[in-house]
């Protein structure tokens, strides 16, 4: 990002009362008036002022990005929404404009932004430093050189980011560095900004004793959750479906599966150079999500024609029918019960190989015994471990599987993260994404087999099986 220019209003607080059934809110600014002292200003270079209920906002210069922030006290432990209106009236059409929050000084802020040109993204700037967490991104539902409604929403460890009133996209959440939250307008064009309101949400499990034990787990920093190696190769036709249920509706949670998924998702994207656009993240996926996931990564494979490299990766809960030993993914409003409500292992698999690719990836970091994740039993299960049965892979499938047999697919609780994934992401992070298949399988065994004895005392041996296309080839593939 290019210089920042700060300037940064006398202080304001408002607290909120602490329990509502409704949204709660924080702080909010209608631009009536200036009675938030927010900045207003005119010179050669910006126009700030407020003026017929909008906080008009002209950059005039070519370069450089202009802030004007507003300190609000936020308790980032409970879901909260940032949310405003913002008008483009003229200037720079691929120029970006719109929320910043989280800066405690000149230096540090995060922003979620759009140009007329109908794009967004989102970034942290740390020092002199910015950091792109998702590039340009094309969205439908930008008005372009209109009227949009933008809004951050963190809920538990994720925000979610909303154009309009559509969820385009979404990221791990930090935490904040400061309290200063207001709008970022790049260089040269004239934005009108409305309504900024900030509340916590009604459905805030901080709220609600009786939903604390369904909240995605609250996770730390491992250290496979920071310097994540950036590539510079673009793998524009490669499309990846992550699915991550942690808080099941009929079954105990799956501790880490959300954390798991989201910090997969960013490997895909800094280190596989993935685009953001390519992934498809659902976290907590119902049948129907995951039937949608499944169908989506599917017909872009069709549409590519052999050209697509596929990758699906799922943690969560699996379970075995002990009729036939087949292996099934649960939704989170799956019943161990029925299997009508679950993703037959096989259905998948077959569905994946429907259509020609350069390549077919699967990650399971799920067990198909009936134990679970913290060494416990699914809520259907007789007690007694199910060993399920080898599927046969198709075409040019390979499949990392976290576990053998009748064993369970364990937690990393130091790392906060499934042991299998914690060695997926491990090795990627050392190699930069630049490693085989041959070479990943042997870390993510030998590294899961020993852990597993160490810290849970339970033998747990990662597997890979490959189709008939592949035998003899799947170890020189690479993710990259």
């Amino acid at each position: 990002m290019r210089s920042i220019i700060i300037l940064i209003c006398s202080i304001t607080l408002l607290l909120p009362s602490f329990l509502s059934a409704q949204e709660t809110i924080i702080f909010e600014d209608n631009f009536n008036d200036n009675l938030n002292k927010w900045l207003e200003k005119k010179d050669k270079d910006y126009i700030l002022q407020i003026l017929d209920g909008k906080y008009s906002f002209e950059h005039k210069k070519k370069e450089g990005a202009f802030l004007a922030l507003h300190p609000t006290l936020i308790d980032t432990k409970r879901d909260f929404s940032i949310s405003c209106n913002t008008v483009w009236i003229n200037g720079a059409e691929g120029s970006g404009s719109g929320l910043s929050w989280g800066k405690p000084d000149g230096t540090n802020n995060y922003y979620f932004g759009i140009t007329a040109n109908g794009y967004y993204i989102y970034l942290i700037c740390l020092g002199a430093k910015s950091e792109i967490l998702i590039n340009y991104t094309e969205s439908e539902y930008i008005n372009k050189k209109g009227s949009n409604n933008i809004s951050v929403k963190k809920r538990g460890s994720i925000i979610e980011f909303y154009i309009n009133g559509h969820i385009v996209n979404q990221y791990t959440f930090y935490g904040f560095v400061g309290n200063y939250i207001g709008f970022l307008v790049d260089l040269n064009q004239k934005i009108l900004f409305d309504d900024l309101k900030i509340v916590y949400l009604a459905e805030d499990n901080l709220q609600n004793d009786n939903k604390i034990e369904n909240k995605t787990t609250i996770i730390g920093t491992a250290d496979v959750d920071v310097n994540i190696p950036v590539g510079t190769q673009i793998s524009d036709k490669t499309f990846v479906v992550i699915i991550a249920n942690e808080n099941y509706q009929k079954e105990v949670k799956v501790q880490y599966a959300t954390n798991d998924g989201k910090v997969f998702k960013e490997y895909c994207e800094k280190t596989l150079g993935i685009p953001s656009k390519n992934i498809h993240f659902a976290p907590d996926a119902s049948f129907g999500n995951m039937k949608s996931e499944i169908k989506w990564i599917s017909d872009v494979s069709a549409a590519f024609n052999g050209q697509a490299k596929i990758i699906f990766y799922y943690a969560g809960h699996g379970m075995p029918n002990e009729a036939d030993k087949s292996a099934y993914l649960l939704p989170v409003d799956g019943f161990s019960s029925d299997f009508e409500t679950a993703i037959k292992l096989d259905d998948l698999y077959a569905r994946l190989a429907s259509n020609p690719a350069q390549s077919i990836t699967v990650f399971l970091d799920a067990c198909f015994s009936g134990s679970i994740r913290d060494d416990g039993m699914l809520a259907n299960a007789r007690g007694v471990k199910i060993t399920p049965k080898t599927d046969i892979m198709k075409g040019n499938m390979i499949v990392f599987s976290a576990a053998t047999g009748n064993e369970t697919a364990y937690p990393y609780k130091e790392k906060q993260h499934g042991l299998f994934t914690y060695f997926l992401l491990k090795k990627l992070q050392e190699t930069k994404g630049d490693v085989d298949y041959q070479t990943l399988s042997n870390y993510i065994r030998d590294n899961v087999k020993q852990q597993s004895i160490i810290v849970n005392q339970k033998s747990q041996t990662p597997q890979v099986n490959s189709g008939s296309q592949v035998q003899s080839i799947w170890n020189t593939i690479k993710l990259k």
